[in-house]
């Protein structure tokens, strides 16, 4: 063999190797591409919403009671209003409850003025307002309560709020609830599918049910006839609702 074919032969044994090495390389990228896809792929799943509520009878009470006096002289009607407070207090505690349980508001004051057709205002008198909150936990002396304010010289009586104390346990009861119904909605729609609940991929609780304030009934409450005092009140159940929305893998 000449030196001519030598080289010849050296270079197109060089050219092979170098054709090889590049086939190699490019085998290697195609089944790496392949391979991110197939871990790319998406996730077989099923999304479902559901509301649970839960019913509880409410077990406290706020009642609103509002004093209120009127007198020529500002220092008057703060201490006819102030009198008429400490009196529904006395009477309060004599009845069993405690001090704690009443809390009194801030001290408002405002004139009164008469007006006439074709005169400017003329002033009356002063006005003196005090509010007492009082909170109970047995719903059923919440009569006994206003009948000690009306006796007392109360001027005006709020609609009662009725409330749950412990309310978070009240909202897990709906929660259990929302979540079993969206388990059982996602497992009629996969076995329309021939497909399995896997995993929980995902779940969401509304934020505006969720933030939403825990329900309060209001209720005017009836004098009774025959006794003249206020009718025994049964409030009544208080309704709570809270959403999820769930996704399920799929198998």
């Amino acid at each position: 063999m000449t030196a001519t074919q030598r080289l010849f032969s050296r270079s197109s044994a060089l050219r092979t190797l170098i054709l090889a090495a590049a086939f190699t390389v490019i085998g290697a990228g195609c089944g790496q591409a392949s391979a991110q896809t197939a871990a790319g792929a998406p996730v077989r799943s099923v999304t479902v919403s559901a509301v649970g509520t839960a019913d509880v009878e409410p077990d406290e009470a706020t009642v609103r009671l509002t004093f209120r006096q009127r007198a020529p002289e500002l220092a008057a009607a703060h201490t006819a209003v102030q009198r008429d407070v400490q009196r529904f207090m006395d009477a309060f505690v004599a009845a069993g409850f405690t001090a704690d349980q009443a809390r009194q508001g801030s001290l408002n004051y405002h004139p009164n003025y008469s007006y006439h057709h074709g005169d400017g205002p003329r002033f009356v008198d002063f006005s003196a307002e005090v509010v007492v909150l009082v909170k109970v936990t047995d719903i059923n002396t919440v009569p006994r309560v206003l009948d000690l304010g009306i006796r007392s010289g109360v001027e005006q009586l709020s609609p009662v709020e009725f409330r749950v104390a412990d309310q978070e346990a009240v909202r897990t009861r709906a929660r259990e609830q929302a979540m079993r119904t969206a388990r059982q909605r996602a497992e009629s729609l996969a076995r329309g599918f021939d497909a399995r609940l896997a995993e929980v991929l995902v779940i969401e609780e509304d934020p505006a049910r969720a933030s939403s304030p825990f329900p309060v009934m209001r209720a005017e409450m009836a004098m009774a006839a025959d006794s003249g005092g206020f009718a025994d009140i049964a409030p009544n159940a208080l309704t709570v609702q809270v959403e999820v929305r769930v996704t399920y893998g799929l198998r």
